[in-house]
This record gives C-alpha cells, sequence and structure tokens, in this order.
C-alpha cells in the first residue's frame, strides 16, 4: 500500500517510480530513494522522501541527484541510476550508494555507456548528505575502479535494494558488469548484457568516518549458458539449512524428521527417508493383523524404523522385531523407539534373517532395497544423498527379494503371513519367486494405483 501511494504522488508530479529502497534513521523516521522517470532516456534523476508515520505519508525531501545534458552535442550524464539506500546502524550512518553513467543522447547500447560508482553518507538521519564520493578500490585508478571494469570500454551497475551485511560486520553491494576478452573487447558487444556479479565490500573506519571498500572475484557465465548474461544479483542470509536444500540435500535431513503414518520419525543421512508410499504396506499389516492376538512381527531392513515401530504403536500388544545389517540405522531406529515410546519393540543387528536365527513370526514385514542398475544412473540429485545400502537391489533390483523368498517360510509360523513393498512393475517378479509352502498370493496397490505390497501366507 505505501508504494502504491507513493506511486500516485509520483505520477501526479508527471514521473514513474523505479527501484525503491528504504531506511529507518536513528530517530525513526523512514526513508525512501528512487529513481524517477519523465520517459525520456536520461530519466530525471534520484530522489528522496520522508515519512513520520511508517509510511503511510510522505513528504518530498528532493533531489539527490539529476540527470542533465553536459555538452553541445547533446551527450547526457544520468547522475543517479540504481540509486540504494542502507542504514548502518553500528556505523550510525546511512550509505546511499547510486551509479553514474555517460551515453550518447539517443544511442543507449552498452558499448556507447561509461559508468562509475559513487556513493554519499548521511549523518543526521538522511536530512543532508555528504559530496559525492567514487568507488576506487585499493590499489586501482578511477577510470579502472574495480576489476575487469574500465571507464569507457565497459560498465558496472550497482543493483538498487540489494546491500546487506555479512557475517563479519562489513556491507556487501551487489555488482554487475560486462565482460571483456584478453583484447579488452567486450564478450557480448550488442545490446544490454552483463556475464559476471559479484559484491563490493564495504568496511567502516572509524577514525576517517568513512567505508574502505574492496571486493573478491565474480560469479560467471558463458555466453552458450546464458545469451543474455546474468542480470539483478541479489543477496540471501543462508542459516545453514537453505544452504543445504539449494546443494540438493532432501528437506527431510535438513528439518531432521518427517510425518509417517501420523507419527513422526526423526530421519538422516543414516538411513532411507520414509515414503508416503510405505504407507501402504503398515495399512495392510495392521489389516491383516486383526483378529490375532499379540502377533509377533519381524520387520526386516527396518532403516528408521518407520515401519515395524508403527505397527507396534497402533498394535500395543504385538511383539516387534527390526533388524537392520546397518549399526547407523539401527542407532536411528532406537532413537525414534525412545521419541516414541515404544516398549513393545526390540532391534537386532544382522543381514536379512542372520539376527533371528531359530525364531518363527506371525508376520514378516519388509521393504528392502529395490532399485536396479538403471534406476541408481537416473537417481534425482536428492536421492542421491539417501544411502545407497538402502536403495540398490542388484542389476535387477531383485537381489534381496531371491535371498528373502528362499528363506522367508522358515520364519513363519503356520498361516502367517509375508508382506514385501515392491518397485513400480516388479509385483509379479516377486511374486513368482515363492515357491511352496507360500501361496495364497494378493498384490495391494498404493495411492497412486500402483501395484506397491506383495502378500504371500505360509500353509498349513
Amino acid at each position: 500500500m505505501t508504494i502504491a501511494l507513493t506511486q500516485e504522488q509520483i505520477r501526479e508530479e508527471g514521473y514513474a517510480l523505479l527501484g525503491a529502497t528504504f531506511a529507518y534513521t536513528q530517530d525513526g523516521a523512514l526513508l525512501m530513494a528512487a529513481s524517477v522517470s519523465d520517459g525520456s532516456d536520461s530519466g530525471v534523476g534520484n530522489m528522496l522522501w520522508r515519512s513520520e508515520d511508517e509510511g503511510k505519508r510522505w513528504t518530498r525531501a528532493g533531489f539527490i541527484e539529476k540527470s542533465f545534458r553536459y555538452d553541445r552535442q547533446g551527450s547526457m550524464v544520468k547522475m543517479g541510476g540504481n540509486a540504494a539506500l542502507y542504514a548502518d546502524a553500528a556505523a550510525e550512518v546511512i550509505l546511499f550508494t547510486g551509479n553514474e553513467m555517460f551515453w550518447e543522447a539517443g544511442c543507449y547500447e552498452s558499448t556507447k555507456r561509461k559508468s562509475r560508482l559513487y556513493y554519499r553518507l548521511s549523518f543526521d538521519g538522511g536530512r543532508t548528505f555528504t559530496d559525492k564520493s567514487y568507488v576506487v578500490l585499493p590499489g586501482r585508478a578511477p577510470d579502472a575502479p574495480i576489476p575487469d571494469v574500465v571507464f569507457g570500454r565497459n560498465f558496472a551497475l550497482s543493483m538498487a535494494s540489494q546491500t546487506l551485511r555479512a557475517s563479519d560486520g562489513a556491507l556487501l553491494v551487489a555488482l554487475q558488469c560486462q565482460m571483456t576478452d584478453e583484447g579488452g573487447g567486450l564478450i557480448e558487444p550488442a545490446g544490454f548484457h552483463f556475464f559476471q556479479s559479484g559484491a563490493l565490500r564495504a568496511a567502516w573506519n572509524e577514525e576517517r568516518l568513512d567505508y574502505d571498500w574492496d571486493m573478491g572475484d565474480y560469479v560467471r557465465v558463458s555466453p552458450e549458458e546464458s545469451t543474455r548474461g546474468v542480470f539483478e544479483p541479489t543477496f540471501a542470509r543462508l542459516d545453514g539449512r537453505l544452504d543445504r536444500r539449494v546443494s540438493g540435500e532432501p528437506l527431510q535431513y535438513i528439518l531432521g524428521d518427517t510425518g509417517f503414518m501420523g507419527l513422526t520419525f526423526r530421519c538422516d543421512r543414516r538411513a532411507l527417508i520414509p515414503r508416503q508410499d510405505t504407507e501402504t504396506l503398515v495399512e495392510t499389516a495392521l489389516g491383516r493383523m486383526k483378529g490375532t492376538a499379540r502377533p509377533r512381527v519381524l520387520d526386516l531392513c527396518c532403516g528408521t524404523g518407520a515401519i515395524g515401530l508403527s505397527v507396534a504403536h497402533y498394535r500395543r500388544d504385538a511383539r516387534v522385531t527390526l533388524t537392520d545389517v546397518s549399526a547407523d540405522a539401527l542407532a536411528l531406529t532406537e532413537d525414534n523407539r525412545r521419541a516414541l515410546n515404544i516398549e513393545n519393540a526390540v532391534l537386532r543387528q544382522g543381514d536379512l534373517f542372520e539376527a533371528v536365527r531359530g525364531e518363527t513370526f506371525d508376520m514378516i514385514l519388509t521393504n528392502p532395497p529395490y532399485l536396479t542398475e538403471d534406476d541408481m544412473a537416473a537417481l534425482q540429485r536428492e536421492v542421491r544423498l539417501e544411502p545407497a545400502l538402502a536403495l540398490y537391489g542388484g542389476a535387477d533390483g531383485l537381489m534381496f527379494y531371491r535371498r528373502i523368498a528362499s528363506e522367508a517360510a522358515l520364519y513363519l509360523n503356520a498361516g502367517g503371513v509375508i508382506l514385501l513393498e515392491v518397485g513400480q512393475g516388479q509385483a509379479q517378479d516377486v511374486r513368482a519367486l515363492f515357491g511352496p509352502p507360500m501361496g495364497s498370493f494378493r498384490v495391494h496397490r498404493d495411492l497412486n494405483g500402483i501395484e506397491r505390497v506383495v502378500e504371500a501366507v505360509k500353509g498349513e
């Protein structure tokens, strides 16, 4: 609403508002700076407004810079392009940054432009500003003030609204500039092209009451990657979690937990993230247990424990054993068992049935690794960060199913049931692996209609 009201004010004066930025003063007033345009190729300049009531009403404080024609040939200088305000509370100063551009009248192509970055400071809440100071990095000359930029050859822009305090206390001012080749020519001389962006750094010098400027390297793209280069660099403060998500880490690992069967399970890189598809396995298991008192249940390849612990939670009379070959995964399962306050479950380490030799159960549940070699090669970036041990099921994805099918009957009571989660298109292949005494086969579909769970029953 504030910006809309301000635009209305500006339209009444015949101007258009471009790139408004805001800053609070030391006395609580709100300042706004923006480039204003009357439709001409030079624009009008940079204007400043002030509000004493949180932006409900604005008073125009006047121009900080104006554009004008400066020689008989009609060349122009646009004194205030890309204006930006930043209230530096630590230094008790307001920083105004701008971009001074020169070009021939009617010739707006990038090759005709010349550019210098500058700044002004206010020590009295934006009522007055210091004279213009140009940004010239240490060891550099006014005509080559920053790396890769020479006045009259290529140019740089400071971008409005993009000033941020870094963790070391310095201010970062977003910057983009044109790239040149080894001979000094523009890589893409036609049009408005920037192929590198970076950040000017401003560190407050208390003795000089001014900023010391420097910068690091640029981020660059080639014309092959983007024919228009990079535009509008922006900064975002990363709290670590956003940084991890940008790098492709699954959100569940970043947050540290996920929902499954109405319960919250801790999850991290020690185990596969529980999927909603797997709830089909648990719901089928709970349905098949109805009428069975104190069922003994085995969860093979338990990972986070989501399957077995969910059963134990919803059937407190059940006796659930969870096994996994990975000690790390079992440690995660134990964390979840404690968090869910589940007492009717025990954990064992071993490779498939190795940990339960000599025992028998009323139900076996398993979601073993079932991805094929082709599946592994085509994994999404996020899934690649999950443990391969929990994903890869051999060349055809059936390696673990073969082992389970060959031994399952030995660990089931008469009439006992095994439920196996399978990958898309695997249900019939998995079913074919079982022979007598296993029978009474059924296939259960998930919510997407995909054959997800194979059921087999041990004959009497």
